[in-house]
């Protein structure tokens, strides 16, 4: 198609081609602006969740700091507690007959230990020349209770 060459129509074209971009522009622009309120809008609610959220956490760590305090006043309330109990039982004299056992047990260790040192020289002076056939013995001794040991717990398992 040919073009006129009269300036006033290339004036006019070039306005219309002017008229087309500025409105296609002002289209992209309204698009964008549109996703910008989107995103903007999104932004926001997801900052709003985020504070909920973070005034819940907050609260529930105050629930369970308070919770805490509480259990551990009431731990050492039960600490003095117990330490008073036990301070008025040791101030309480043991009975005559726990004397009386204590004197008596007390009494049978000191007679023993003279009897118990002899019996260890005597054993001592005996083990001194016999001590390496002494240890084999031991050893074939323990080997053979280990055997039988676990031979018993073996009969055990299987009544069981």
């Amino acid at each position: 198609m040919k073009r006129p060459t009269d300036p006033r129509y290339d004036a006019v074209e070039t306005y219309d081609d002017k008229l087309a971009n500025w409105t296609r522009t002002e289209l992209q622009l309204s698009r964008l602006h549109e996703e910008i309120l989107t995103q903007r809008e999104a932004l926001m609610n997801y900052s709003l969740s985020y504070t909920r959220s973070q005034d819940s956490r907050i609260l529930q760590e105050t629930a369970e700091r308070e919770r805490a305090r509480l259990r551990n006043e009431q731990f050492l309330q039960n600490i003095a507690d117990t330490g008073e109990l036990l301070e008025a039982e040791a101030a309480i004299p043991p009975s005559p007959r726990l004397t009386t056992l204590q004197n008596n047990y007390w009494a049978m260790v000191r007679s023993m230990v003279p009897l118990y040192e002899k019996s260890l020289e005597h054993h001592n002076r005996g083990s001194h020349s016999h001590r390496s056939s002494s240890a084999m013995v031991q050893k074939q001794s323990t080997s053979s209770h280990k055997g039988r040991s676990s031979k018993s717990s073996k009969k055990k398992t299987k009544k069981a």
